[in-house]
Order: structure tokens, then C-alpha cells, then sequence
């Protein structure tokens, strides 16, 4: 579905059409359950409205965890693993924020007048149990939401991380104490937590294993590469384990210890950047590229200096099968890379040029590169291999030196008259809108084109 510019003046990425529509749904039907006949004529309106504001607040919570989860059950139930769902995380973080500041403001001006009638102080107020635990509570999940803002973010995604930890504790904590009322859905949002990250995360998926570290031509990027032998295929499917083999497109959190210790601690989601095994394979290769910018990828630049190996836990793999069903469907697969999108879309390339199926697409793979150095990420001999099994690779020149490519000509260049066209694509925002707008006016005019987003950020 099409997909809007950016907004105006903050430069915000808009999501699909259909992604904005669902969500823009999901807030009607919350300010309608906000607002239902809360304007009486007792004057009680402003009471009405902070109390269900802090109802439909804790009753979204279950939901904001198990949408953040990354054994979200919703992946069963649709396809869709939680990447693909964060977005819906991220804007109902942002309504029960305001739900939050809705319920605290509002109880706030209910209670104080009558105080002052009263002649109590507004010390005592405070103090009161209900009170303290929901200003506290109130705090937690605003700051929460502030440093949860692409652009602090991106910025200090580490202390994100460790805020988003302590906070999210605090919260409940101090939620779990602010009413007895709220404790179910406190205790259902800690359950959703503690299944996710200590259960499926930290018992079931998580393996220390040794990895080579290099320091690609262009000095600024990481391949971190480890391998093992792999177990009979008739054993692989018994648990969801990046040791049983992982699918194209999967990613994996990876912890190195060996870092500062502001690290420890800390999971990083990277996209498996190799060919994913194949049921005959005896052995498992598994690469990930990693661009240094700030806090763990620039340390981990530095210690790989120092450094060729390093013992790291990885936990994983994660993801869905929504771009491979979309291009095993077609007549014409085309994935589409930016930079280090090409992690998502070889490995795809990958698996199509593989299939011993008369069905199998024709697979065309297009790679938009900043530096021609950038090329060598894959390593000799990748896209040789892939032409070889009648992969069409197009890279156009390095935008360093030729600009931005017009990805609309590529793409009609790459996609002709053709029917049954599949489209992924990996990279920037602005090629990503492009790209899919593109295959929007495509069925726009009837022709048979789809296309699916994999957005790489978190």
C-alpha cells in the first residue's frame, strides 16, 4: 500500500496507508471508550473522563507488553514476528502516555479544590499511598516514553536500553501498589516479561559461542563470523535454537562480555547476513555485518583492532516468514538492497536461486551501494555465485560518486512487462517509500506486483 512523504518540518517516516489506518482505528475506538457517557449533567465529567483514562490505561498494558515481546504469540497467529509489530508497540506506548497525563492531571484538579475546602494541606495529599505510587508511576512510563523517541533512540540507544529496563520496573512496581484494582493486569504484563526474556530468551535460546572478528576495506564495518557442525537433520526441529539452523531474513541479539562493562548487560539486534543452511548441510556458517556508529558497535570496532576472536552469546534466531512467502509466490522475485540491507536480501537471493522446484521465480537482486568499498562486505565471489545460478545482479555506480540512483527506472528496467512480480526491499527510509509507492502504482494499474518492507533500525 502507498506510503506518504515524510511530515513536514520534524521529517517523521510515515508508515504505509494501511498501517496508519489500523492505528488510527485502534486510538478512534480507545477515545470512544475514553469519552462514552462520561458528560453528565452531576457535573462529574472532569472525574469521569481522569478515571477512565487510567481504566483504559491499565488495560492497554497487557497488550504493550506482549506487542514488545519477542516470542510475541502474535507471531503464530498471523505471520508477523515482533518487528514488524513495534510500530504498533511504539504508538500505544505513546497514547497510554498521554492516557497517563490525562489521569494524573485530571485526579489532580478533582481532589485539591476539595482539600483546600477541607482545610487539609496539600503535603498530606501527596503523601497519601495512592497518591506518591501514581506521580511515581506517572514519571516512570513518561520518561519512559520520551527516551523511547527515534531521536534519543538512535542517539543513545544504550542508555535507552537500560532505561527502558529500570523503568519499566519502577512502573509497575509503583502501579502495583497505586490501586488493588490494577494488579491483575500488572501481574499479566510481568508474567508476559518475564516468560519472554527469562524463559524463551535466556533458557531455551541463548548460546556462547566463539567468533572470528574483521575489519572490512572501508574501516567502519565489522564482519563477525562464527560456525559449528550441525546436528542431523531429524533433530533440528525440536526446538526454536539458532544451533538447529536459522530462515533468510532471521536476526539474532548478540552480548559480547569482553566489552566495558556498560555491555554486559546489553542484547543488540543484528540481521544474519549468510546464506541460511540447507537440510543437507553438515555445517552452519552464520555472519553478521555490523556498522560502527556509537556506543556498543564503536567499542566493538575498537576491541576488534586488539582482538581477531571473541566469545559471544547469541540469542536467536528471530523473525518472520513474510518476505520469503511474498517472493515464493511470484513469476518474478525482486529484492531490493541499500547498504547493509543487503543482509536481509542475499540471503533470500540465496535461498531462491536454491530451490529444486520447477516453480521456482526468476530472481533479480539489486544492491545500491554509498562506497564501492561496500562491495566487498559479501566477500569474493558472493554474487558470482548467485549469477551463476541466473541471479540477475544490478548494482548501480557508488552514490558517492554517481548520487542517489532512480529507483523507479531500476525497478521498471528490472521488472519490465512482467506479471507476478514480488517485490522485497531492505534499506534507507527513502528507498524503502520509493520502492513501495512504486509497486503501489504498479497495481494501481491493475498489474500483478506486491511488495514487502524490511525495515532494518530498531
Amino acid at each position: 500500500m502507498y506510503q506518504p512523504a515524510n511530515i513536514p518540518l520534524v521529517n517523521k517516516t510515515m508508515p504505509s496507508n494501511l498501517t496508519s489506518l489500523i492505528i488510527c482505528l485502534f486510538y478512534v475506538l480507545n477515545i470512544f471508550y475514553l469519552f462514552y457517557r462520561t458528560f453528565t449533567t452531576e457535573n462529574h465529567s472532569l472525574f469521569l473522563v481522569s478515571d477512565r483514562s487510567g481504566l483504559l490505561f491499565v488495560a492497554n498494558l497487557p497488550l504493550l507488553y506482549l506487542l514488545s515481546a519477542k516470542n510475541c504469540p502474535i507471531r503464530f497467529l498471523t505471520g508477523y514476528s515482533y518487528e514488524h509489530t513495534n510500530i504498533f508497540h511504539r504508538r500505544l506506548g505513546e497514547l497510554l502516555a498521554l492516557l497517563a497525563i490525562f489521569h494524573g492531571i485530571g485526579m489532580f484538579f478533582v481532589y485539591v479544590p476539595n482539600l483546600i475546602e477541607r482545610g487539609e494541606t496539600l503535603m498530606s495529599f501527596l503523601t497519601h499511598i495512592i497518591v506518591w505510587t501514581g506521580i511515581s508511576a506517572l514519571l516512570c512510563y513518561e520518561i519512559l516514553s520520551l527516551t523511547s523517541l527515534a531521536s534519543f533512540r538512535q542517539r543513545c540507544y544504550e542508555l535507552f536500553l537500560a532505561l527502558h529496563i529500570l523503568l519499566q520496573a519502577g512502573g509497575l512496581a509503583f502501579l502495583y501498589f497505586h490501586l488493588p484494582g490494577t494488579r491483575p493486569y500488572v501481574l499479566a504484563s510481568l508474567a508476559i516479561l518475564l516468560i519472554d526474556r527469562l524463559f524463551h530468551r535466556a533458557l531455551l535460546t541463548r548460546h556462547t559461542l566463539k567468533a572470528d572478528l574483521t575489519i572490512l576495506p572501508d574501516g567502519a564495518t565489522l564482519l563477525l563470523s562464527t560456525s559449528w557442525p550441525f546436528p542431523p537433520s531429524r533433530f533440528r526441529s525440536l526446538s526454536h535454537d539458532i544451533k538447529k539452523g536459522w530462515a533468510p531474513t532471521d536476526h539474532v541479539f548478540i552480548s559480547i562480555p569482553a566489552l566495558a562493562h556498560k555491555h554486559i548487560l546489553q542484547s543488540h539486534p543484528f540481521t544474519i547476513a549468510s546464506a541460511a543452511p540447507s537440510p543437507t548441510n553438515s555445517h552452519a556458517w552464520l555472519d553478521l555485518l555490523i556498522r560502527a556508529r556509537k556506543g556498543f558497535t564503536a567499542d566493538l570496532l575498537q576491541y576488534a583492532k586488539r582482538h581477531p576472536r571473541v566469545a559471544v552469546a547469541v540469542d536467536g534466531p528471530y523473525g518472520s516468514d513474510h518476505a520469503r512467502s511474498t517472493l515464493r509466490r511470484a513469476r518474478l522475485a525482486v529484492c531490493v538492497a541499500g547498504g547493509s540491507g543487503i543482509a536481509v536480501t542475499f540471503p533470500l537471493a540465496w535461498w531462491l536461486a536454491h530451490l529444486d522446484t520447477e516453480d521456482r521465480p526468476r530472481v533479480v537482486l539489486v544492491w545500491v551501494v554509498r562506497d564501492a568499498r561496500h562491495l566487498e562486505w559479501l566477500g569474493e565471489g558472493r554474487m558470482e555465485d548467485l549469477r551463476a545460478k541466473g541471479v540477475d545482479v544490478v548494482v548501480p555506480p557508488a552514490t558517492m560518486e554517481g548520487g542517489r540512483p532512480d529507483m523507479c527506472a531500476l525497478l521498471a528496467e528490472a521488472v519490465g512487462k512482467e506479471e507476478g512480480v514480488r517485490v522485497v526491499v531492505s534499506g534507507p527510509d527513502e528507498m524503502n517509500r520509493d520502492v513501495r509507492n512504486w509497486c503501489a502504482g504498479r497495481r494501481g494499474e491493475g498489474r500483478d506486483v506486491g511488495v514487502a518492507v524490511e525495515k532494518f533500525g530498531w
